[in-house]
């Protein structure tokens, strides 16, 4: 997949681009980031309160774009 077209189908979902050319969306008890590098895509995520900082949710593996697709309506890697 290209980050043109996961960035769509983010957007269809709730997300915003930030000035970053990250995508997020609030929840109520956290924050979700996809953060776009050249080759892979970097989930984050950080507690819904002040001074707490983003985590990598898939510290283990990188999630290139050749390993991502959209099914049934849902972002689904396969490594």
């Amino acid at each position: 997949m290209k980050p043109k077209d996961i960035k769509e189908f983010l957007i269809t979902l709730g997300y915003t681009q930030d000035r970053f050319g990250h995508m997020k969306k609030e929840f109520p008890n956290k924050i979700r980031r996809y953060k776009f590098q050249k080759i892979s895509l970097r989930v984050e995520v950080k507690a819904n309160r002040p001074n707490s900082t983003w985590h990598n949710e898939n510290y283990n593996h990188p999630i290139y774009y050749k390993d991502l697709e959209i099914h049934e309506g849902k972002l689904k890697f396969h490594n």
